[in-house]
């Protein structure tokens, strides 16, 4: 997948704004896309992942209808 896609994927769940600390890091990440190499930029997602994987995980359940949401 060419950068320009990888990009807008990402941008479509952080926002150009972020304000939550996680997707601020992730947006770094991003923005140094193309300046870095193939296994930099793994390596890089890998530890952002595994940094925030309890934060990726919560859940809300909606208290009226009991549906979980992410």
């Amino acid at each position: 997948m060419c950068h320009f896609h990888q990009k807008k994927i990402i941008q479509r769940y952080i926002t150009k704004n972020p304000k939550l600390h996680a997707s601020i890091e992730l947006q770094n990440i991003l923005i140094r896309l193309t300046k870095t190499t193939e296994d930099r930029f793994k390596n890089k997602l890998q530890n952002w992942h595994r940094k925030h994987d309890d934060f990726l995980n919560e859940m809300t359940i909606n208290q009226i209808s009991g549906e979980a949401t992410y």
